[in-house]
């Protein structure tokens, strides 16, 4: 589109009719027909309708919605959707009522908070492990079962943990450890048993209380524990999920 201005109160608007819609031309027509002497840069071309989509997509603002602690969103999740799938790994699967059964029986074999180590391969186990721990009111510590026993005896001590949880493929790792509390969650989910209600319910964490501890290399080498809130965790699943729907 190209305008020439033919006198100070003619202007002539040659385009391509393929290229603007009628609709386009009569917004610069209008716009064209108020203050006479408004200069041409400072002509509105967008529609109201155009506008408002502009205003929205340089809008930052985002609504996160009620910010909770990333256990009280999975159990939410659990009782609005029992059956649909929650954990798949290779030929095995558990439902969110499972999952959730399974790390409330966990769960309460070590209520009482406090940092817990969690050392497991990569498993079911180990989401059961990880969400037990929260449920407990504990902070979860995971640790690297690939780490030398130097570095994962070093994590336990500097965050006193006051107990580490394992499955049958890490046990052996801190076998020769007394003065490590060691808990083989295997035996624990494989027997069924009737669960305390009340004892998982009185259990109070805030969205502003620590979800995690990890360890970072450390530049002389130690590892460095960085705590992470649990308002945090929950903000990253959030985001990660506005990122997915762009």
């Amino acid at each position: 589109m190209t305008a020439q201005v033919a006198r100070w109160h003619d202007l002539k608007i040659s385009f391509q009719k393929r290229t603007y819609l009628p609709t386009g031309l009569m917004s610069y027509e209008t716009n064209r027909q108020s203050p006479l002497r408004q200069p041409l840069y400072a002509l509105n071309t967008l529609f109201t309708e155009e506008m408002t989509i502009l205003r929205q997509l340089n809008s930052s603002y985002v609504d996160f919605g009620e910010i909770s602690c990333i256990h009280h969103a999975f159990i939410h999740q659990a009782i609005d959707h029992p059956q649909k799938l929650a954990l798949l790994l290779e030929e095995q699967s558990l439902s969110y009522a499972e999952t959730l059964y399974y790390s409330q029986h966990l769960a309460a074999n070590f209520i009482g908070g406090g940092v817990i180590g969690h050392l497991f391969e990569r498993s079911i186990e180990m989401i059961i492990a990880m969400m037990a721990i929260w449920i407990s009111g504990g902070i979860y510590m995971p640790m690297s079962p690939r780490d030398p026993i130097v570095r994962i005896k070093t994590c336990i001590k500097s965050t006193h943990a006051r107990l580490v949880l394992v499955h049958g493929y890490t046990k052996h790792l801190l076998s020769n450890q007394s003065e490590i509390i060691i808990i083989d969650i295997d035996k624990i989910i494989s027997c069924p048993m009737m669960i305390d209600e009340n004892s998982l319910t009185n259990i109070r964490v805030t969205p502003n209380d620590i979800s995690h501890i990890v360890f970072t290399s450390g530049s002389t080498g130690t590892p460095k524990a960085v705590s992470i809130a649990q308002k945090f965790l929950h903000l990253t699943g959030i985001m990660f999920k506005i990122i997915q729907s762009i």
